[in-house]
């Protein structure tokens, strides 16, 4: 289940982030390239936009993306 989720939209920088976070237990294997899909396509499509993506499963499992706003031309 789904704990929380934060957008955090900073003005002054360059990027979005997200963080997306639940409340449980945590996993000790928190990214496994071999296992399913789901983590890996969210990897690979915020790296297509320029961006990071970090998995964490220390105190329940939480997902931060930071994301380079485009520039308007």
């Amino acid at each position: 289940m789904i704990y929380q989720i934060f957008s955090m939209k900073n003005r002054k920088e360059e990027y979005y982030q997200m963080m997306v976070e639940d409340n449980g237990t945590g996993r000790v294997n928190v990214y496994n390239p071999q296992g399913g899909i789901g983590l890996r396509n969210m990897e690979d499509r915020v790296r297509a936009l320029g961006g990071i993506i970090t998995f964490s499963g220390e105190r329940g499992f939480r997902i931060f993306i930071s994301v380079p706003k485009k520039k308007e031309a």
